[in-house]
């Protein structure tokens, strides 16, 4: 069941585990993640040390156009066949 309560409050919870570890790379697993985990992180920014990068990981091929990715500083794919899937709806994102 979804929780409203929780979907309010996740970047406030995302900015908490940020600023907590302060990493170098924040790697995104879960598509639902990707946004909010940018914008969190485009916010806070000024109250990190240094900036992490973002990577978002793609488990299934999947046919969504992501807005913003391409300023991620890497995108990897499990599969040439999620890869090139993923490609298709992003062009422009594709590299080596």
């Amino acid at each position: 069941m979804f929780d409203k309560k929780r979907s309010i409050t996740l970047p406030v919870r995302i900015a908490r585990a940020i600023l907590a570890e302060q990493p170098d790379v924040l790697s995104i697993n879960r598509e639902h993640n990707i946004l909010p985990v940018y914008y969190t992180a485009r916010l806070i920014r000024p109250l990190l040390k240094t900036k992490p990068k973002l990577v978002a990981v793609f488990h299934t091929p999947t046919g969504r156009y992501y807005p913003g990715l391409r300023k991620f500083d890497g995108i990897i794919a499990t599969s040439e066949y999620t890869g090139d899937s993923f490609v298709r709806a992003n062009p422009g994102s594709s590299g080596s």
